[in-house]
């Protein structure tokens, strides 16, 4: 853990696997956070691996291992390989929560898949999931980036129904009006 906490996730694995050659068995924490530290410098293949060392040292899958590596394959533009974690998670009975939700839509926002982004919406909403603020704080950021005014009141809406609102919401909605204000302004009127 000290090396993990010193940011030498490597040596801290390397700890690990002498104390598996003595069978001297880490316990899930150590596991957690390694994979946390290699996901959050996005290094998938160490991520990936961690991960399916704890799997084979009987920990299983969690939600928070795939929850990482969701994270993790989004952020490096994976979405295709986030989204086959996302599905493998479900497969294995594990309910996405918002969070989980949000780095899927994010993913899919990094390769402006937004079919692809609705389409999950649309199957975890006929599955029970109800999106939260994580979900559509994404779906604010990506739509306010397209300039869709309407789509981003609606997501607003959303959120204030859930009794939250961020200073970072308050933001998008600002910079989204002033590009729209400012897109006016310098547009000819044709008369």
């Amino acid at each position: 853990m000290a090396y993990v906490n010193g940011g030498h996730s490597k040596m801290g694995e390397s700890v690990m696997r002498e104390k598996e050659i003595r069978d001297i068995k880490p316990m899930k924490e150590i596991y957690m956070a390694l994979l946390q530290s290699f996901a959050e410098r996005c290094i998938i293949d160490d991520a990936h691996r961690i991960a399916t060392t704890m799997e084979y040292a009987g920990f299983g899958t969690s939600l928070g291992s795939c929850m990482l590596l969701l994270e993790v394959y989004g952020l490096v533009v994976e979405a295709d390989q986030a989204r086959k974690n996302f599905d493998n998670m479900m497969q294995m009975g594990l309910k996405p929560e918002d969070r989980c939700a949000a780095s899927m839509i994010a993913a899919y926002e990094k390769k402006n898949s937004l079919d692809k982004a609705l389409d999950l919406l649309l199957q975890l909403e006929k599955d029970g999931f109800k999106a939260g603020v994580a979900t559509y704080s994404v779906l604010v950021d990506w739509f306010s980036k397209m300039q869709l005014v309407d789509e981003v009141e609606q997501m607003m809406g959303r959120i204030a129904q859930l009794g939250e609102t961020s200073l970072k919401i308050h933001a998008y909605i600002a910079l989204l009006l002033d590009d729209f204000y400012s897109s006016l302004i310098s547009t000819p009127l044709g008369i």
